[in-house]
């Protein structure tokens, strides 16, 4: 059992350091995943071909090859993937990272995608705004607010309530469309940037911390199940003596980095080195699910309710990568964080050691 929860860890750490947007597309190798019962309760799921063909109560967090949502979802839908078809129907927001995108059914809120292709069926409905970062959107449904982001090639042939503001090399506009507010449309930019991106605020900055809380989140959960009791006992003790714990984090990611580059002289010490590099990403990612977590709990607490550690990660690294948002400061928040982390993954192994049996 030890050796292959270190073959998963070890795993976890290759993918983290390539750092693709869909890293955990393959967690799960090629297995297939079918979802056949109504579930009253989030579900967070990996996996190759996933089908979800139930109602889901709740929020569904998923990432695979190939994602088929035929079932109906109460509340958000976060998903990254190759291929991702949404046929039933979402009641709140999606969130999607997906190389196609297929929607069929009728979302209740925002969308916010960064894909290949988008294509908004005939009879669908987005029922806020959709923005998008996109190379071909066929938009042949109805959406009840704006359009707006980057699309290289767009297609309108249904009714959109509000604006249609984009950045686009070529836009058709089919007889049976409408849009009720303004069109607004620009090719003066690169592909890629928004007005608002010249001041780094942009909607690709979005996409990509859309990218980022997804890959925390789905990192969190694998490392929370497979070391809930080490992860718990870190993020209670997180704030105990954090001088000496921020302290302990830099001299270790210091170490690490010094020994890597030590160890790159011979050619002998290179796949130390890679190893050293791969533990260091996975520190880094380790530290800020730290924090994360204690951030949930903490808020939790504050609010007088009482969840699962699941949600308290969810909405910990959500506030982490806020703070971490802010102009000027959000690096010292990363940082601290990172290290104060770190320094408790630090203490945290010094005590295995210690009373590791002779």
């Amino acid at each position: 059992m030890q050796i292959r929860r270190f073959s998963v860890l070890l795993l976890l750490c290759v993918l983290l350091s390539i750092q693709p947007a869909f890293a955990f597309t393959s967690y799960d190798g090629e297995g297939d995943m079918e979802i056949l019962q109504q579930i009253d309760d989030d579900v967070y799921a990996a996996g190759g071909n996933l089908q979800i063909n139930s109602d889901i109560n709740g929020d569904l967090v998923v990432t695979g090859g190939t994602i088929t949502i035929n079932g109906d979802i109460s509340g958000d839908l976060i998903a990254a993937g190759g291929t991702i078809a949404i046929r039933g129907n979402i009641a709140d927001d999606v969130r999607i990272a997906a190389g196609k995108l297929t929607i069929s059914g009728n979302i209740g809120d925002d969308v916010i995608a960064g894909c290949g292709q988008i294509i908004l069926e005939e009879n669908a409905t987005i029922g806020g705004d959709l923005t998008a970062g996109t190379d071909k959107a066929y938009l042949y449904g109805d959406v009840a607010g704006d359009v707006s982001g980057n699309f290289g090639n767009i297609i309108l042939g249904g009714n959109v309530a509000g604006e249609v503001d984009v950045d686009t090399n070529k836009i058709q506009t089919l007889p049976d469309a409408t849009i009720q507010g303004e069109t607004i449309t620009s090719t003066d930019r690169y592909a890629g940037q928004t007005e608002s991106d010249e001041n780094g605020y942009g909607f690709m900055d979005t996409v990509f911390w859309l990218l980022r809380y997804i890959m925390l989140l789905l990192t969190g959960w694998i490392i929370l199940y497979l070391a809930t009791n080490s992860i718990e006992d870190m993020t209670f003790h997180l704030t105990d003596k954090p001088i000496h714990k921020t302290i302990a984090g830099l001299l270790s990611l210091l170490g690490i980095v010094m020994g890597s580059i030590a160890l790159t002289v011979t050619v002998i010490g290179i796949p130390l080195a890679l190893l050293l590099f791969l533990i260091l990403v996975f520190m880094l990612y380790c530290a800020r699910i730290i924090a994360g977590l204690w951030l949930g709990k903490k808020l939790f607490e504050l609010l007088g309710r009482t969840t699962t550690r699941w949600r308290e990660m969810a909405v910990g690294i959500f506030i982490l990568l806020l703070l971490g948002s802010i102009p000027y400061i959000g690096w010292i928040v990363y940082m601290v964080a990172t290290l104060l982390s770190t320094g408790a993954i630090y203490y945290l192994l010094k005590e295995k050691v210690r009373h590791r049996p002779a």
